[in-house]
């Protein structure tokens, strides 16, 4: 979700649909890719947010709802994160600030040469190409798993191996971040 023209030192909600099952949750997990945004809040229904920086900035955040068979976090019988939602970046995670990531959708085209074999382009290039790829489906037709492989990775790309062809108009949301 995109938060724009947020003033400095401005709370701002947006409302989600994250659901399992037509039920209206709580995402499991949360990604800023602005660090002077604070995530405040996350319910069932909408996300806050305040802007912490010193003038009018936007953020994307990322919400991630696990697949009822990708829900054992640890532990049988374990199905939610502690804390919930886990914010990465965020005061609960552990992470601390000056996190780098970059949060952003792709929207397969069609015209790609091999449709589950994909060269996805990063909104900035990174310093190295030691960083982690998490990914979701936006709005896939299909259920797509995927894979990244090591050698695929430059400063300014990835390569995604998908399990089936995307179709034209799928879209993918991406979380990247460093791995140290």
């Amino acid at each position: 979700m995109a938060f724009t023209a947020v003033g400095a030192g401005v709370t701002a909600v947006l409302p989600h649909t994250v659901n399992l099952n037509g039920t209206a949750v709580v995402p499991d997990v949360l990604a800023r890719d602005n660090t002077a945004f604070e995530i405040i809040s996350a319910t069932a229904a909408a996300i806050t947010v305040r802007n912490n920086g010193t003038s009018a900035a936007g953020c994307n955040v990322w919400l991630w709802q696990q697949h009822t068979f990708e829900r054992d976090f640890g532990g049988s019988g374990t199905t939610a994160l502690v804390p919930r939602p886990f914010i990465i970046g965020g005061a609960a995670s552990g992470s601390g600030g000056g996190m780098s990531a970059d949060v952003f959708s792709y929207t397969v085209t069609g015209v790609e040469p091999d449709q589950s074999d994909l060269t996805i382009t990063l909104p900035a290039a990174r310093g190295d190409t030691d960083y982690v790829v998490l990914f979701s489906q936006g709005n896939a037709a299909g259920i797509l798993g995927g894979r990244f492989p090591e050698a695929g990775r430059t400063t300014t790309d990835f390569r995604l191996l998908l399990t089936s062809d995307a179709s034209a108009g799928d879209t993918l949301d991406f979380f990247v971040t460093q791995r140290s």
